[in-house]
């Protein structure tokens, strides 16, 4: 009982103010305030301290007054601790608020300002000084209510005067609590036998709840009191009803402000929603309306109209705008709406918030997009005339799903990852060219017959245009190397310096560039006639399909050839023809067949794709709808997670070739299975002579004759494929039809032609299969097939000379070929008056993308003949990419890598960021200017140690040049040039690394310098250059796509694309001189990362200047050193010294790779174009 005694006593002295506390308070104000420095009191000094001695000055004796004593110790201490006690009953801590200092000091009594600050920081931690305000920062007054006795009677308080609400609350808590102890204790004693104890400890608990009531009642009287005060203050402080109109009036011009146009259709949110939208929004609002700024600026007193609380400010208000006027076109609302819908808001959030009235409507919303959508069709359409050529664009994206609840498309669709579809569109410039278009030769027939194409057609050396190009750049680039390593110099030479003194001379510059030597590159082959012109892009739809799938990409391309009108003439059935092994090929036509019901099976697994996601949308409305409060909204998402845990047993994956053979070979178990048990069964029977009881049990079984496999054979076609001859008999006696077709048009007469069986031919033929006549138009006849095959014996079986009686004979048994033969159609013929178009054959229509669209687009060509009219046009960013990695192949080992790693200080360029990772993480940019930097760095060695050889040219040929010439550069130029060739025959060390500065750096510069400036033609020539090396070096899809793109340019392509291809190379969004952009750069910036941003780089020369040191102290460059030895490794983690040597397959790159090109050219040209290798022969 002690223990609560004592408790009760500590919270009613806190409650009610106890008058001893009040007495230590009033001596303490009043000891504060009689506190004087130079009359201490009671207050002691210390014994140690000293008079402080009085400045020089130059007042009279009569002004000068003696300084006050300082207090030391105990005074001090005890002045801090009532300082401290003041600010805490006044002040509290705020994080983000400001108080001025004055008005502390004020409060405190005191003219000191570090007392005040010291004070201030010891009483709250958080609190600092902002000495150019003059602020306390982190702290603010505290509301305090008075209590005043003609307001309310003093006893109905119970509290005493000075007492803040904060206390009160803290009492209460204190009292429950207490209240809480009593209770327990109750419980606990519930069995005791004293009743006088538990009636004491429940009077106990009694008492506490009244305390708690009383002390409530006294926050309410006091909350009550203050709202009096509120509602008698003077009218004085009210706005005026001048200031009220003028309120009124500006919210109207805001008003006014919101209406961007878009919703009303006078403008389209790309015209009218830009980064400076609502910066222009904020600017109209500061000077159109000043009473509402001078609002916004009392509500954020501490920042300006530039900061972002206020900008945020001014977005609320016109968002809020429709709340006061329903009518209002109010376009922030439709942004603000669309916003929302872009981070993952449902139909039910969106409705919710129409509610309050700060979104509009999910169907507006939706009614809107739609309108969009066929807005932007339209305008599309506009853009792209039939007459022109096109260019579009695609690259996957990959959309995290979530996985949290409130992700309302998670649960129904599995997968955390959306695999989308970003698409582009390039108008194409094609100034120049139109005469190419208007006819039919130049715009929709191939420049050359590349069937008949050699290695030299395609080699650099072979075209004169694209060699002179190349020539003239080697040169301005070995002329810049020149310029910038002859006029560098060092007191000592950059070759005898250690590391340290290196950075040393580098860090401070101490070099110097002189212009003794009149250098200078010369740069007018450049073509910069299309620099400056801006691209027509537009960013098209997004496409649900996944282009790195078969099926997607074919989806794709269907959507393209839908929209721009490109007609798709896809042949279900066809038989492809193998020129060299003089054969027909089953499997290809098989697959093609394959591909059409893959296809098939995607469209539906689409449908229900997007009926699932229709359902989701209309599901999450009527949730929406089904209650009026927030009460029922848990319930339903209960409700809606088992339905789409139902839906997602049932979800359609992405459509791929793996996938549908697993689904063709589930269908395929029962028809294999039952074949092989009818084959065995015939076996015995023929082994027991039971044959005519298998034969008339089979007929007795119709549904075996209509069993097929997927690819639609029947028992008929795989016993003849087998060349099964005594089962095809029994097939035929059974009553197979011997002119069943497969899906993709072959009839068992075929397959025995094709396998060359004289005798399966003779019995089908008996059987009255057909050879001849209308069963064949989408596929050859056995006859043709027997013609094209050359097999005499067989096509006299089949009987060629026969009447056409025979289709008559064939129509009155023959379902299947009665409907064929009701269905011929006779050729139509060709228009060549008719202008050449999209939908004319022939005419190519570009579709950009890197190795892995590029690689999945021929993979839908080679399988469906309906989509010939895609031009395949590899990315340049990524074949940039590629290049990168093939230098670091062949020239890390030999000291490049441990160059730009170590000797550069670039630690993140790793082997994987060359590798795996070179399109992730910002290795592409680091990987391309370490191949740039490297080259530098080994091309100015070169320079250095060509200064020292016997080949730099002396005074009197400089002096006689520069008289010629006007400057120094032509018999530097040539000697250098001399110089390198004598030293690659010297040296295969020096020859394997000159390829840096000979190869990859006037190749990367040729590259960079056709994408800046569009420059086709230099663009043709880096994708020649690049063959030989991916041969050699074992890049087969690099190798490839290189190979069939070089071979497109200069051949396989009409002359027309070939030039819109070379005028429309990179996009160049600004319209600024050698701002182009490479066509997948510009997928991936503009669409795929709209937010990316792109940094300048330092200045590289001081970086190429250390590579060249490094290359001269160890000699890599030196000719003479170790001429006949091996290239020498540098390992990463070597210190920088050699470790073995460079693997030969990495010398000679360009020799050898050029030797393996021209072998395997014919094998080549055949494998990458499968229409050259086979041909679609009909019947005519």
């Amino acid at each position: 009982m002690e223990k609560y005694a004592n408790e009760d006593v500590a919270i009613k002295t806190v409650a009610t103010g106890a008058a001893s506390d009040d007495c230590d308070v009033d001596i303490l104000n009043d000891s504060l305030h009689n506190l004087s420095l130079e009359e201490p009191g009671d207050l002691e000094p210390l014994a140690s301290s000293t008079p402080v001695k009085a400045k020089r000055s130059d007042l009279s004796p009569s002004e000068f007054e003696p300084p006050a004593k300082r207090l030391h110790g105990e005074g001090c201490k005890k002045r801090q601790d009532i300082l401290q006690t003041q600010l805490k009953e006044e002040f509290v801590e705020s994080p983000g608020k400001r108080t001025e200092r004055s008005e502390v000091m004020s409060f405190l009594g005191t003219d000191s300002k570090s007392h005040a600050t010291r004070a201030v920081k010891s009483a709250f931690t958080s609190a600092t000084y902002d000495k150019r305000k003059q602020q306390y920062r982190n702290i603010r007054k505290s509301i305090s209510f008075v209590v005043g006795s003609e307001s309310i009677d003093e006893s109905d308080l119970q509290v005493s005067q000075n007492t803040e609400i904060y206390n009160l609350q803290q009492n209460v808590l204190t009292c429950k609590q207490k209240a809480k102890l009593i209770m327990d204790d109750i419980l606990s004693n519930s069995s005791v036998s004293d009743n006088v104890y538990l009636s004491t400890l429940v009077n106990m608990y009694n008492q506490e709840m009244e305390s708690i009531s009383k002390i409530t009642d006294s926050i309410d009287a006091i909350y009550e009191r203050e709202l009096k005060l509120l509602l008698q203050r003077e009218t004085d402080k009210k706005i005026s009803a001048s200031e009220r109109s003028t309120i009124v009036l500006e919210y109207d011009r805001l008003s006014t402000f919101v209406n961007l146009g878009i919703r009303s259709g006078v403008n389209s949110p790309e015209e009218q929603v830009t980064g400076e939208t609502f910066k222009n929004l904020k600017l109209d609002f500061v000077r159109e309306c000043p009473m509402l700024t001078e609002i916004v600026q009392c509500l954020f007193p501490d920042s300006e109209m530039t900061d972002r609380k206020s900008k945020c400010a001014v977005d609320a208000l016109s968002l809020l705008t429709s709340l006061r006027n329903r009518h209002c076109k109010n376009d922030v609302t439709l942004l603000f709406t669309m916003m929302l819908v872009s981070y993952g808001a449902g139909c039910r959030m969106i409705n919710i918030l129409n509610k309050c009235g700060l979104t509009i409507h999910w169907d507006t919303l939706m009614n809107y997009l739609d309108s969009q959508l066929e807005r932007k069709k339209k305008y599309v359409t506009s853009l792209t005339p039939q007459e022109i050529p096109l260019l579009l664009l695609m690259d996957n994206v990959n959309i995290y799903r979530g996985n949290k609840r409130h992700h309302r498309l998670y649960k129904a669709y599995g997968d955390n990852m959306w695999n989308f579809t970003v698409r582009g569109l390039l108008v194409p410039h094609l100034e120049g060219i139109q005469d190419l278009l208007s006819s039919r030769e130049t715009a929709a027939e191939s420049q050359h017959d590349v069937k008949d194409f050699n290695f030299e057609d395609i080699a650099l050396d072979s075209n004169v245009e694209h060699c002179a190009i190349w020539t003239a750049h080697v040169d301005n680039y070995l002329t810049k190397l020149l310029q910038d390593g002859l006029n560098f110099s060092t007191e000592k030479h950059l070759k005898e310096m250690s590391e340290s003194e290196c950075n040393r001379c580098l860090s401070t510059k101490s070099y110097s560039t002189s212009t003794d030597l009149k250098i200078s590159a010369d740069s007018s082959y450049v073509d910069i006639s299309q620099s400056s012109r801006k691209s027509n892009t537009t960013i098209l739809p997004l496409s649900l399909e996944n282009n790195s799938t078969l099926a997607g990409t074919c989806a794709i391309l269907d959507q393209f050839g839908k929209e721009f009108s490109i007609p798709s003439s896809c042949q279900s059935k066809n038989l492809p023809f193998d020129k060299h092994s003089k054969t027909f090929c089953l499997k290809q036509a098989r697959e093609h067949a394959e591909f059409i019901m893959m296809m098939n099976h995607h469209a539906q697994d689409s449908e229900q794709y997007k009926l699932q996601l229709s359902n989701a949308e209309e599901n999450d409305a009527d949730t929406f709808n089904c209650g009026d409060g927030f009460g029922d909204l848990e319930d339903h998402e209960v409700a809606g997670d088992v339905n789409c845990q139902k839906e997602n047993e049932e979800t359609p994956a992405d459509t791929t070739v793996g996938s549908v053979k697993k689904l063709f070979q589930g269908q395929d178990i029962l028809f294999n299975s039952t074949y092989e048990s009818l084959k065995n069964k015939m076996c015995e029977a023929f082994q027991t002579d039971t044959i005519e009881r298998f034969v008339k049990e089979m007929a007795e079984k119709p549904y075996v004759r209509d069993m097929k496999d997927h690819l639609g054979r029947t028992f008929l076609h795989i016993a003849v494929e087998q060349l099964n001859m005594n089962f095809v008999e029994c097939l035929l006696h059974v009553g197979f039809n011997p002119n069943a077709k497969e899906k993709c048009g072959i009839t068992p007469i075929i397959i025995s032609v094709i396998l060359k069986n004289k005798e399966m031919c003779q019995l089908l033929v008996k059987s009255r299969a057909c050879v001849r006549g209308p069963l064949f138009t989408n596929v050859p006849s056995p006859i043709a097939v027997a013609k094209k095959m050359e097999l005499a014996e067989i096509l006299e079986i089949l009987d060629p000379t026969s009447s056409d009686e025979e289709d008559d004979d064939l129509c009155s048994y023959d379902p299947a070929f009665q409907s064929v033969q009701s269905q011929v159609t006779l050729p139509t013929t060709k228009d060549n008056n008719k202008a050449c178009t999209r939908s004319s054959p022939g005419f190519i229509t570009g579709v950009v993308g890197d190795v892995g669209t590029c690689k999945t687009n021929r993979g839908v060509m080679s399988r469906s003949s309906s989509h010939d009219w895609v031009g395949i046009i590899p990315g340049d960013m990524h074949t940039k990419g590629y290049l990168a990695e093939a230098c670091f192949k062949e020239q890390g080992p030999g000291g490049f890598h441990y160059l730009v790693h170590k000797v550069l200080k670039r630690p993140k360029l790793t082997k994987e960021a060359f590798k795996k990772k070179k399109f992730a993480e910002g290795n592409l940019s680091r990987i391309r200017e370490a191949v740039r930097d490297g080259a530098r760095a080994y091309g100015l060695a070169a320079v250095m140690e060509f200064k020292e050889s016997k080949l730099y040219p002396d005074p009197h040929m400089m002096s006689q040049c520069n008289r010629a010439t006007g400057s120094h550069t032509e018999i530097l130029l040539g000697q250098f040039k001399l110089w390198v060739k004598q030293s690659n025959v010297v040296s295969s060390s020096f020859k394997y690394r000159s390829r840096m500065f000979l190869y990859y750096g006037p190749l990367f510069e040729l590259y960079d310098l056709a994408t800046s400036h569009c420059w086709g033609l230099a663009r043709e020539t880096c994708f020649l250059h690049q063959l030989p090396m991916y041969a050699q070096l074992n890049f087969p899809n690099y190798f490839t796509e290189c190979f069939i793109h070089t071979v497109n340019l200069l051949g396989k392509w009409p002359l027309a694309f070939r030039k819109t291809v070379g005028l429309n190379c990179s996009v160049n969004v600004t319209g600024k001189q050698g701002c182009g952009l490479e066509l997948d750069a510009f997928v991936e910036a503009e669409i795929v990362q709209p937010l990316k941003t792109y940094v300048s780089v330092a200045e590289p020369f001081l970086d190429q200047l250390k590579g060249a040191w490094f290359c001269l102290n160890n000699g890599l460059l030196d000719p003479s050193k170790s001429p006949e030895a091996s290239p020498a490794c540098y390992p990463v983690d070597g210190q920088g010294c050699e470790g073995g040597s460079v693997s030969k397959c990495y010398l000679d790159v360009q020799e050898k790779g050029v030797k393996k090109v021209a072998d395997n050219f014919k094998s080549k040209l055949y494998d990458c174009f499968p229409d050259l290798r086979y041909q679609l022969l009909l019947d005519v």
